[in-house]
């Protein structure tokens, strides 16, 4: 095939084609949207998509790019992140939560304070030092967990 063949083969291809297009968007009931619209109609797009981006994606692209490929790669890429860091803090939060479970009041009662305090002060010890230190050992197991996640 010679230069010209090549050429008039490629226009061919390309009518053929636009023609499709026309029978298409005649089907979709599409075919009175001008150029003009579309056109608007992205800008909108991506300026909306700009600011989702810029919250939860990134704006690392071209305003040229295809918008399948900005919410694909920019985007939907992120939210993926986003769900699995979500889905490790829940169950890391699950883990608090069965803590606070832990101890109900039926098994464990809540003791006497004031005898506890005289108990304990009898032997040098003051019930501050001890709540102090039990706070302490659940709020370290409680950094371990969220230490884990972040």
């Amino acid at each position: 095939m010679n230069e010209q063949q090549e050429k008039a083969y490629m226009e061919g291809q390309r009518a053929i084609w636009l023609k499709l297009l026309r029978t298409c968007l005649y089907e979709l009931g599409m075919e009175e949207i001008s150029k003009e619209s579309l056109i608007l109609e992205r800008e909108e797009a991506i300026s909306i998509l700009r600011t989702v981006c810029s919250e939860f994606g990134d704006n690392d692209w071209p305003d040229n790019l295809h918008l399948a490929d900005i919410i694909d790669k920019h985007f939907y890429w992120h939210l993926n992140n986003l769900e699995e860091e979500n889905e490790r803090l829940i169950e890391a939060l699950h883990k608090i939560k069965s803590w606070t479970e832990a101890y109900p009041v039926e098994v464990f009662p809540e003791p006497d304070f004031e005898l506890a305090r005289k108990l304990l002060s009898s032997g040098g010890i003051t019930l501050d030092a001890i709540s102090a230190s039990n706070m302490r050992h659940v709020l370290d197991g409680v950094k371990n967990i969220i230490g884990d996640v972040l």
